[in-house]
């Protein structure tokens, strides 16, 4: 009777191994679903950057359960920007030569093999100032706005020149002392 015990008890290891296999094989075998993406979206369709930055996009696709696809990232002026093959983008060094009009550049992504998917960011590129430089800037704007307001309404016949005419000779009275 032990033997027989034995025997059975062996069998049903057998079996139950042999069940558990196959219904791991079952369930390897069964294809899991395909899910194409419908959608992209990067985090940013407008950014500002200074000459020599770096900034990574990060792009979601949808639906999230999209499989099997290639982002491919393109930037449309490889001298002002390049886009790596994960979403980071480099500005380019500024020269000497650099316009201090801000200047732009798109970075597109897309699904390889379908262009139709794809979002885009235009990205406009400046120079970094200084603090002087910028004080400097405004002072220079300020004079040329007073110079021209002061050339154009000088003429006391005019309503609004009256105004200010008479509001310049005041600041101007009480900012110089008269002579005792």
């Amino acid at each position: 009777m032990k033997t027989f015990k034995k025997i059975l008890a062996a069998l049903l290891c057998v079996c139950l191994v042999w069940g558990a296999g196959l219904s791991v094989a079952v369930f390897a075998a069964e294809e899991s679903p395909y899910y194409e993406v419908e959608k992209i979206s990067l985090d940013k369709n407008v950014l500002s950057l200074n000459y020599g930055a770096t900034y990574t996009f990060k792009a979601t696709v949808s639906p999230s359960e999209a499989t099997n696809y290639k982002l491919v990232w393109k930037s449309d002026n490889d001298k002002l920007a390049t886009v790596d093959g994960n979403g980071k983008v480099t500005i380019a060094a500024a020269s000497d030569s650099t316009s201090d009009l801000p200047q732009t550049v798109t970075v597109t992504v897309s699904v390889s093999g379908k262009s139709s998917v794809k979002d885009s960011c235009v990205i406009t590129v400046s120079k970094n100032i200084g603090f002087g430089e910028l004080i400097g800037r405004i002072f220079n704007s300020l004079a040329t706005l007073f110079t021209t307001l002061f050339t154009k309404w000088k003429d006391p016949s005019l309503e609004i020149g009256k105004v200010l005419w008479d509001a310049l000779q005041k600041l101007i009275a009480e900012l110089i002392p008269k002579a005792a």
